[in-house]
């Protein structure tokens, strides 16, 4: 996957040399997971905080972080790859999700490995992708509607 010099930067950030810190055993997975995110298009920035990444548009559509609490059978050493859909999916992948909201489900998916990112992930992350440009953040953006405000 070839980025652009921009885009790699944002790889490479000091921010994200210290969220990875200690844990250098992440920055592939952070390379591959971060690298797919942001092909997704040219309107994505990433916010880092001290625990996750946010990609976002309009809204946050893909996030990663450490697991905070840790399931029995989860990976010693991963990542969680967390992101928004209308809609729950039932997938042996998803670790865990949780209906957010009405109409907005939040998935959680562990990357421990290279190659993780495969064409399933990228459906579920284009269609996050595409559900980040509405929502919200969209709606508080909008004209007043006639008679409403």
């Amino acid at each position: 996957m070839v980025l652009s010099p921009d885009k790699m930067e944002l790889l490479y950030s000091p921010d994200a040399a210290a969220f990875f810190a200690g844990r250098p055993w992440a920055l592939s997975l952070w390379e591959e997971a971060g690298a797919a995110i942001l092909s997704l298009g040219d309107d994505i920035e990433i916010r880092y905080s001290k625990t996750q990444i946010t990609f976002r548009t309009r809204n946050g559509f893909a996030f990663l972080s450490f697991p905070y609490r840790r399931k029995k059978g989860w990976p010693e050493e991963c990542l969680i790859l967390t992101f928004g859909l209308e809609h729950p999916v039932d997938h042996s992948r998803i670790a865990v999700k949780t209906e957010a909201a009405p109409n907005r489900w939040t998935h959680h998916v562990l990357l421990s490995g290279p190659g993780q990112v495969d064409g399933i992930i990228m459906d579920w992350l284009r269609e996050a992708y595409r559900f980040s440009h509405r929502g919200p953040s969209a709606r508080r953006s909008s004209p007043p509607q006639p008679g409403k405000g």
